[in-house]
């Protein structure tokens, strides 16, 4: 099956995470098992022969691992940190690099209040994709990305806003990166090789995404994209 590359945002938040990335073979990487087994392969159009494997990043039920079981009950394999693998038996631990099934995958620890790890995908046709969420920064510059999937979860002014009208904050913002930090990584990242940023993960009550997209173009002259649910981008390995 020929198709074109792309990223498929099946949803982003609180409520949960998972994200689809198909390459021109029209295979697919599932980017965490946040939402029901059922309504990931709903995602997938049932059509599961096309999953090459799953990652999970940290072992948050809620909203990142509550298909995770599931998966891999269907005979899928998840990659995942120790954390993970601890909690569900089945998961393969994660070493850096591994090949698997015409992608590589490398990792990453990050700093959020479990262990958590940042993923880097790179399919066949050379295309570099880095996932990295809950995380209060990213300790690395991956270099060659093309495109970044990345938290901007709230932004302190607007907490201080909220609270000033009486609207409780996000008791988990510390765990989480904020606009200044999403800049500060874009801007580290930025180069001819990067293609699109998406950033996602987005707080409900603590962010702003027409200012959160304003701000990111004016600091870094990049048009990032907000991730929603439903949200697809084709994916190409073409410079500027």
């Amino acid at each position: 099956m020929n198709r074109k590359s792309q990223i498929i945002v099946r949803g982003t938040g609180s409520t949960g995470n998972c994200y689809l990335l198909y390459d021109s073979r029209g295979k697919c990487v599932i980017l965490d098992l946040g939402f029901s087994w059922k309504q990931i392969t709903a995602a997938l159009n049932y059509d599961l022969s096309c999953v090459s494997f799953a990652i999970v990043t940290h072992n948050h039920f809620a909203d990142h691992a509550k298909g995770l079981r599931d998966c891999l009950m269907s005979g899928i394999k998840v990659f995942a940190n120790e954390d993970v693998c601890n909690a569900y038996e089945g998961c393969t631990l994660i070493t850096t690099p591994i090949k698997f099934d015409g992608f590589t995958i490398k990792t990453f620890e990050l700093r959020h209040n479990v262990p958590c790890n940042a993923f880097i995908i790179d399919t066949f046709d050379g295309i570099r994709t880095l996932y990295a969420t809950d995380t209060q920064f990213i300790p690395f510059k991956v270099k060659g990305v093309n495109y970044a999937l990345i938290e901007c979860n709230h932004d302190e002014d607007v907490m201080i806003d909220n609270y000033c009208k009486g609207h409780s904050s996000h008791s988990m913002a510390q765990n989480h990166m904020n606009l200044n930090e999403c800049i500060r990584y874009i801007i580290a990242i930025k180069g001819p090789n990067l293609m699109k940023v998406v950033c996602i993960h987005m707080s409900d009550t603590n962010s702003n995404i027409p200012i959160f997209r304003e701000r990111i173009y004016e600091e870094t002259g990049i048009k990032a994209l907000f991730a929603e649910e439903g949200l697809t981008i084709e994916l190409e390995k073409e410079e500027f």
